[in-house]
């Protein structure tokens, strides 16, 4: 199929499938653009376009090496998260719960209390 200079939604997915083999759904590229992980576009109004040079730019980039192995993907880096890092510093980064007990540092009642039953 040829494409023109801009597409829309549904055109840019079946562009992503022809050309680079990604299965993006015209529904999941509207997600990636909501939450700024999509490829670039421009707006005509309520309109979307997507051009061909940032469409191939962003699957460039989705593409990853050839690897003989799954030991060889790069890893991903480490996040703290949150709710660990609250149990690290709730008993000075021992990773007990703020009683030096081992969970995740929230206050538990005593058994038989508040169970509501």
């Amino acid at each position: 199929m040829a494409y023109g200079p801009r597409m829309n939604r549904k055109e840019a997915s079946r562009y992503l499938a022809e050309k680079w083999g990604l299965s993006y759904k015209p529904s999941t590229l509207a997600k990636l653009a909501w939450n700024g992980e999509g490829p670039l576009y421009n707006r005509a109004g309520r309109r979307v376009q997507y051009l061909p040079a940032d469409l191939d730019a962003w699957a460039r980039q989705k593409i990853t090496g050839k690897y003989r192995s799954t030991s060889e993907y790069p890893r991903p880096p480490e996040v703290s998260t949150t709710a660990e890092a609250a149990r690290t510093v709730g008993a000075g980064g021992d990773g007990l719960g703020q009683h030096g007990k081992e969970g995740d540092g929230r206050h538990r009642s005593a058994p038989g209390k508040g169970q509501g039953r």
